[in-house]
């Protein structure tokens, strides 16, 4: 671990994050969270090799990861606390961040996470989301 947790908790959520895409990642990769007291929703969405963008749920590991960042974050003096994040990785390996503030968060709207995909990769791209069993 380095000297600011923060920074360690990217490092982690990268690897986390590119671990769950595995060998099928063939392009750029976004972590879409979104985070309240008491847990995060984590996915993972990638360019796979055929070209579609794949999304897959996060896993626990992840998940963690994420949360830990939130409480991190807003134990920091002078942050404010976010609600959603998008954690980019281009195809150089190159990562950003964009978080969204309580106050710019739609809890109306039903397509946060189409849109953030949508956003990252473009219109018109094929995606593939997880199949969740009944």
């Amino acid at each position: 671990m380095g000297q600011d947790p923060i920074d360690d908790l990217y490092q982690e959520i990268g690897r986390e994050a590119m671990a769950a895409a595995g060998d099928d990642r063939a392009g750029k990769l976004l972590v879409y969270a979104e985070v309240e007291r008491g847990g995060a929703e984590v996915d993972v969405a990638y360019v796979n090799r055929r070209g579609d963008v794949q999304v897959v749920l996060g896993p626990g590991s992840l998940v963690d990861a994420v949360y830990a960042l939130w409480r991190s974050w807003k134990e920091q003096q002078g942050k404010e606390q976010w609600r959603a994040m998008s954690y980019l990785v281009d195809e150089d390996g190159e990562f950003t961040m964009n978080l969204t503030y309580p106050d710019d968060f739609d809890e109306d709207e039903d397509d946060r996470r189409a849109r953030a995909v949508e956003n990252y990769f473009g219109k018109g791209k094929r995606v593939i989301y997880p199949r969740l069993s009944a």
